[in-house]
């Protein structure tokens, strides 16, 4: 029997620190069958030059040069570039072990996607999700709490890493990523795949080792931070994707969480993080939240912010930065 060809696509922007240890864990995995699709979008360091030494050295790996476009546009080009059964999702700061394809390959069966888990800066983190195939009664609350995220549970089950896709499900359904989000992309991109399969399978192993950089596009936090984050909410919102109690729990997390990173930072990061309260989804959000299903932190915080308490609520994070969190 033909061993399955398995596609893993890796974006790359000015990722030369890390490119090497990345393409290495790539290259050097025990299933054999795969290509490589590297697609560099318009590094200006030396990644263009790494990704073409390599290609010249392993006959698996292609590369595109393209214009600078962002991640969603480099994902979106290895998806029509691909020629495998299977895909996997590489970011080129990360590495996965070596019988990660291997390992999910042997449990995907027929399956259309496979979630496994990570390791954040060599600490597991595992999903809070049964290990079964989901039927279409489950589906529904599975693709809502992958959503909402808090503390860490579920928190990889709508990111990229550590899955394994069929890429007929992603190219019959015409499903992309959505090149004008610079934030939540992928969790828009899987919910949409959720949403058009039955057989999803989650495996309880750690194979992708997640890397966080401080100065990564996902981790970057500027002045259009909370922009990003509104058009996120929005086009979760308009996919119907999900139900408006799960988005609600979702924005009021993120403003919880912002709170704490933003109020006490420099003005114009203060000021940003007021505009976005006003916004009116997030309006909405705090408005109808049901407050059952909140933490007690998080109930404090939609009361301040539901009430325009401001000032009150600057004191209660000066606390629980000071004292609670302690």
């Amino acid at each position: 029997m033909k061993e399955p060809l398995v596609s893993i696509i890796v974006p790359i922007y000015n990722a030369e620190k890390y490119l090497d240890e990345c393409l290495k864990s790539i290259i050097n995995q025990s299933y054999g069958n795969i290509e490589m699709i590297l697609i560099d979008d318009g590094s200006s360091d030396k990644s263009p030059q790494i990704c073409d030494n390599y290609a010249k050295k392993d006959k698996r790996i292609k590369v595109i040069h393209k214009k600078n476009g962002g991640v969603s546009s480099a994902r979106n080009d290895g998806i029509c570039n691909a020629v495998g059964e299977f895909v996997i999702f590489v970011d080129s700061d990360d590495t996965i072990d070596k019988d990660s394809v291997e390992k999910l390959l042997r449990n995907i069966g027929d399956c259309d996607i496979l979630i496994s888990n990570l390791n954040i800066d060599g600490s597991p983190m595992t999903c809070n999700i049964h290990s079964k195939v989901l039927d279409k009664f489950e589906k529904k609350n599975f693709i809502d709490s992958a959503l909402y995220v808090i503390d860490g549970y579920n928190k990889n089950v709508a990111y990229n890493p550590g899955k394994m896709v069929k890429l007929s499900l992603i190219n019959d359904n015409n499903v992309r990523y959505n090149t004008k989000m610079k934030y939540g992309e992928d969790t828009l991109f899987f919910l949409t795949l959720f949403s058009k399969t039955d057989k999803i399978f989650y495996l309880n192993d750690h194979f992708y080792n997640y890397r966080i950089v401080d100065d990564s596009a996902s981790h970057r936090v500027d002045s259009f931070f909370f922009d990003k984050l509104i058009l996120f909410y929005n086009n979760i919102m308009a996919s119907g994707l999900v139900s408006r109690e799960s988005l609600y729990l979702n924005i009021v997390d993120e403003t919880h969480k912002n709170c704490l990173r933003h109020f006490f930072r420099e003005s114009a990061m203060y000021e940003s993080y007021c505009n976005y309260i006003k916004k009116d989804i997030v309006q909405e959000a705090l408005k109808n939240v049901k407050y059952g299903r909140l933490k007690l932190s998080r109930r404090i915080t939609v009361f301040l912010l539901r009430h325009r308490l401001y000032f009150f609520n600057r004191l209660y994070y000066l606390v629980y930065i000071k004292v609670i969190k302690k």
